[in-house]
């Protein structure tokens, strides 16, 4: 008996959402994955920036952001100005520059508060996964007269691969809170 087929893409797709999220905590350098979720209103629907403009990082402190067609400009302005993030983006007519300002002693705590917690939310997430499938193999013992050694070597193959992705969590979050206090 061994893992279910789907373990680890379980894993790892709890370990990739982290860090997508993480991605888009601001740490004081221009990155194009700060703004590229904020929702911009295009024609009548609602996009994510990235799909509206190009965004680039020309500089350590600022983001172009060139739409796609120029008469979008006043609406991702909008949307940068209205988002959490706090960009005051400088206006040409037919591209944004939004400059990066420097984090206060005070919002770096405040984003590492925040990595501190999108980090548990990812371990909460991969305890949920190992309660699923010690369950699932706790069934199939039943169901199919499994060995108790076949479902303990299961069940520390199941506990190695989540220690795992709890390890790829808390490199993933110290090194961005290390980022945060950095710059």
């Amino acid at each position: 008996m061994s893992l279910p087929p789907d373990t680890t893409s379980r894993l790892a797709q709890a370990v990739e959402h982290l860090h997508n999220e993480l991605a888009g905590v601001r740490t004081g350098r221009a990155t194009p994955a700060l703004v590229e979720h904020i929702k911009v209103e295009q024609y009548g629907t609602m996009v994510e920036l990235r799909a509206a403009a190009a965004i680039t990082a020309p500089e350590p402190r600022l983001l172009v952001i060139q739409p796609w067609d120029p008469s979008m400009v006043p609406a991702i302005e909008k949307a940068l100005q209205t988002s959490t993030l706090g960009f005051n983006p400088a206006n040409d007519g037919h591209l944004l520059r939004v400059p990066i300002p420097a984090l206060t002693a005070e919002r770096r705590q405040e984003l590492s508060k925040i990595v501190s917690e999108q980090g548990e939310r990812a371990r909460v997430a991969i305890r949920s996964i190992r309660e699923d499938l010690v369950k699932t193999i706790r069934r199939e013992e039943k169901e199919e007269n499994r060995s108790t050694d076949d479902v303990k070597r299961s069940l520390d193959e199941l506990q190695n691969a989540v220690d795992a992705a709890n390890e790829k969590v808390r490199t993933a979050c110290d090194e961005k809170i290390k980022d945060i206090e950095t710059l």
